[in-house]
């Protein structure tokens, strides 16, 4: 009886070996450490955040730098944020940021873009000021760089960049939720109205001519003051009113913006698609960017003959950053090749 017992636990010593090497394996790997510690899994350690300060446009716009201590990297990755009042602050975000640095040694930038605050700003406006932010941000801190941006945010910021000389253009690009063709979700954002996210209805609401300037700064500062998650509506119409909120929540979808906005129609300023590594993810239950949209920009990309990777997951959406245990390890495989591919040459 002692030696079966002996037995015993020599074998699962050595299997508690075995699966020990095989965890020290792939914590080793860039991708892996993104996704445990992104999921709230593992812990990020060594990082600091410094508050900085540039300028644009004779302007000062802030900024935070994630580095990984004791690591000597000359490539940056910049993460665009989109129309939050938490801006450049958002907690999903900085999650991001500490995971990226910790994971790959990469150091990790993340501006405000100050005209997503102004009330009165175009889409054109938007534009400009982040091509003139990325620009700034690249002089100041020579390097190579990859940049992210997320649903509508980040389809404007790939317009952004159409006039970019091709010496400052990103290396690589990481896209969450994309708009594609923007019209023809019309009838898809129209049918789901009423379950999609109350901030896109203030999001569209917000470019429309039928709202006077009143109601748009009431729109604006209900937009200001979202917080994260799902919408909450009954803060909505406090700030809006009963009437105005009624009006937004049953208003038509303007397609000429929704046209604007897509991603087709933006490319289309390029005299050639750059030279550039497109990563896309999107979610399959997305409540904002129909999940096709994604995967339309995928293979518009790759037939443009550019390097293009896209990753359709069921573990994350617009309104929830939390990845489920179940879901991640059903999609673990799929998401390692993903963040492989985007990691790879950037582990310092």
């Amino acid at each position: 009886m002692k030696k079966c017992f002996i037995i015993v636990a020599i074998v699962l010593a050595i299997l508690c070996a075995v699966a020990f090497a095989i965890f020290f394996h792939y914590w080793q790997q860039p991708s892996v450490k993104y996704l445990l510690t992104m999921g709230g899994y593992l812990p990020v350690y060594g990082i600091s955040i410094t508050e900085e300060r540039i300028t644009v446009n004779n302007k000062t716009v802030p900024l935070d730098i994630y580095r990984k201590k004791n690591a000597h990297s000359n490539t940056y990755f910049v993460l665009f944020h989109g129309l939050t009042p938490q801006a450049h602050k958002h907690p999903q975000l900085v999650q991001m940021a500490k995971s990226i640095a910790f994971a790959t040694g990469m150091n990790v930038i993340v501006p405000k873009i100050p005209e997503y605050f102004i009330k009165d700003a175009t889409l054109h406006d938007v534009k400009q000021g982040i091509r003139a932010l990325y620009s700034s941000i690249v002089r100041t801190y020579p390097g190579h760089y990859r940049t992210f941006g997320a649903c509508l945010s980040g389809t404007v910021m790939l317009s952004a960049f159409t006039i970019l000389p091709q010496n400052i253009y990103p290396e690589k690009i990481l896209l969450f939720g994309p708009m594609f063709q923007g019209d023809t979700i019309k009838g898809t954002l129209f049918e789901k109205y009423f379950d999609v996210d109350f901030l896109v209805k203030l999001t569209i609401s917000s470019n429309m001519s039928m709202f006077s300037p009143e109601e748009k700064d009431l729109i604006h500062k209900a937009m200001m003051s979202a917080n994260m998650g799902i919408t909450d509506e009954t803060r909505m119409k406090q700030i809006l009113g009963d009437r105005l909120f009624r009006d937004i929540s049953i208003v038509t979808i303007d397609e000429e913006y929704l046209k604007k906005t897509g991603a087709r129609t933006l490319l289309k300023n390029y005299k050639a698609i750059p030279n550039c590594k497109y990563f896309i993810l999107h979610s399959k239950t997305d409540r904002i960017i129909p999940f096709d949209e994604g995967k339309s920009l995928f293979n518009f990309l790759k037939g443009s003959g550019t390097f293009s990777e896209f990753l359709g997951t069921e573990l994350l959406d617009h309104v929830s950053g939390r990845i489920t245990v179940k879901g991640f390890v059903s999609e673990l495989k799929y998401m390692k090749h993903f963040f492989d591919e985007l990691f790879e040459g950037d582990s310092y």
